[in-house]
């Protein structure tokens, strides 16, 4: 999945945003820029990823801070999250 406003320019360090994620799977890996203000989380099954994307989409966490813009999630094709981020 992409998860916009979910970086460290958004002020979410890796490693809560790694805490945030694995709470689906703990097999999950992250693609992570920190000039982008958007991560790629990728999870083992499109189960997995489902359940994180009705959990956090359109919310914002309570780690982070009051003025923090909620997740916006979508999903992408295996692969092609490698275009984005080049």
């Amino acid at each position: 999945i992409i998860c916009a406003n979910s970086s460290p320019l958004c002020g979410l360090p890796y490693d809560e945003l790694e805490r945030m994620f694995s709470q689906f799977g703990e097999n999950c890996d992250f693609a992570v820029q920190s000039q982008r203000s958007y991560s790629f989380v990728i999870f083992q099954t499109v189960a997995i990823a489902h359940l994180a994307y009705q959990e956090l989409h359109g919310q914002i966490p309570s780690e982070l801070n009051s003025n923090a813009l909620p997740f916006y999630i979508a999903f992408v094709e295996s692969g092609n999250y490698c275009c984005i981020l080049s």
